[in-house]
């Protein structure tokens, strides 16, 4: 599919190690180097190889993974140069908890629904709420309704809302005519799904990372500029500048 609400997962890959970085070691890293570091992880030579093989250029995996762990180690520690000990320790963990979310349908579902949001919406930090909407695929929905209708979910943990979630979703539109078979879901129902599989806490994070306009600006992360812009790059279709 190629539509606006699609975001790379390798952009989403690369994105979270730098930012893990910066949290964990209070030093920066440049996103070119987080870029090639997450290809020799997925077992390419280069960013460039990564790209050209299509594996992360959708918000799933389009195939089979062969992970190298110790390649990711060794290039990271040949392109920052970081005086920091606890560089490799840092490199794996973050990896590691990627491929852990990528690799569970529920939190990869939870993941791609955080980020499909923010590809469509704004936050409005006045009224504290994310205006806007997300376009799920009928499998999407399909899940969020699965989830939406357990017997332990716990429905306004993210944020209240008129109605339970399972009544959002159930009565989601498909926006873009019949042929696009996408579906339009209000952001509350689609972060009560997301909080209730991965936790308020993880989700607010995910939406300060990723979120791209605040009140008509770029959002900030870790105190320094949201190193992806989402909306800017679905939109004009062009190569991430960086």
């Amino acid at each position: 599919m190629d539509f606006e609400n699609i975001f790379p997962l390798r952009q989403f890959c690369s994105t979270e190690l730098e930012c893990d970085l910066w949290d964990w070691l209070g030093e920066p890293v440049r996103p070119g180097h987080a870029r090639e570091i997450v290809a020799r992880f997925f077992g390419f030579r280069t960013e460039a190889a990564l790209r050209a093989s299509g594996l992360l250029e959708s918000d799933r995996i389009a195939g089979p993974i062969v992970l190298d762990h110790t390649a990711a180690i060794e290039r990271a520690v040949e392109l920052t140069k970081l005086a920091n000990d606890n560089l490799a320790d840092a490199v794996e963990k973050s990896l590691r908890q990627l491929i852990d979310t990528l690799t569970s349908d529920a939190t990869s579902l939870a993941v791609r629904l955080v980020l499909n949001l923010c590809c469509l919406a704004e936050w409005l930090p006045e009224a504290n709420v994310i205006s806007g909407y997300a376009l799920l695929t009928r499998e999407d929905l399909m899940a969020c309704g699965e989830i939406a209708a357990r017997d332990d979910f716990h429905d306004l943990i993210f944020t209240s809302q008129p109605r339970p979630t399972i009544a959002y979703i159930a009565g989601s539109i498909d926006v873009v005519e019949r042929t696009s078979g996408l579906h339009q879901v209000f952001p509350d129902a689609i972060l009560n799904v997301a909080a209730f599989v991965l936790g308020t806490a993880r989700v607010w994070r995910l939406l300060h990372r990723y979120v791209l306009r605040v009140d008509g600006e770029r959002a900030f992360a870790n105190g320094v500029p949201n190193r992806s812009p989402m909306w800017e790059a679905a939109r004009s279709r062009k190569r991430d500048p960086r």
